[in-house]
């Protein structure tokens, strides 16, 4: 009877065992959906994380490089400017006797320092009739290093047109290319910055004021090149 009475309770036991494990089982089975589910929320959260990081950069060099552009230094052309002089030495100790003096004016319309800028200038003289030159920019790229604040303006160094060719100039028989450039670098990193332009100038005949001066009058017009990097 005892010994019944042990079986029974050990198939009870065995019952007991087998339901508890049957209902973990069961709550195991049904955590799987919410383990996967939960994982996958993980998943895209972090994904939605990296790109916020990732375009919170795109937007912060955004700025930057429109702030760059809003603030670098801009030096662009102005205009070429004239001068005369008499018992003029250039080109390598050549002495005019009168000579006109060319160079060419440019301003920073930026809103920062132009640094370390270097201009330069080269005159091209052919006669009226020549087809226009093949404009290619000037090889001398000399001249004293200066920094040019906004809004601020510079110039090259003079070139001159003398004696005859300048008395040819003067009639109409001549036109002068002037090439300039200047480079120079900005506040902000970067390649340096570089403005070249290239003026094709013929005279149109010439005045005599009435301190006894010459007055050419010029005609100015662009001839190829006008870059600003």
């Amino acid at each position: 009877m005892a010994k019944q009475r042990s079986e029974a309770e050990a198939r009870e036991h065995d019952a007991e065992d087998l339901e508890a494990q049957e209902r973990a089982a069961s709550a195991a089975e049904e955590q799987i959906w919410p383990a996967w589910a939960a994982a996958v929320l993980t998943l895209i959260g972090t994904g939605l994380l990296v790109w916020n990081l990732c375009e919170a950069r795109r937007a912060t060099a955004l700025a930057r490089e429109h702030m760059s552009t809003d603030l670098r230094a801009w030096v662009l052309p102005l205009s070429p400017a004239f001068d005369s002089s008499s018992n003029t030495t250039v080109d390598g100790g050549i002495v005019y006797a009168n000579a006109t003096l060319l160079a060419v004016a440019f301003q920073n319309v930026g809103r920062s320092p132009a640094l370390g800028a270097t201009m330069w200038v080269e005159m091209r003289i052919t006669e009226i009739a020549d087809p226009p030159q093949s404009v290619t920019p000037p090889t001398a790229q000399s001249g004293a290093s200066a920094i040019v604040g906004p809004n601020q303006p510079c110039q090259t160094g003079w070139t001159a047109i003398g004696d005859a060719k300048r008395d040819a100039f003067f009639a109409g028989h001549l036109a002068v290319y002037l090439y300039a450039g200047v480079a120079y670098r900005t506040i902000f990193d970067g390649p340096p910055c570089l403005t070249e332009v290239c003026y094709r100038i013929v005279c149109n005949g010439v005045r005599r004021a009435e301190d006894g001066s010459l007055q050419p009058n010029y005609e100015i017009g662009l001839a190829g090149i006008q870059l600003a990097t």
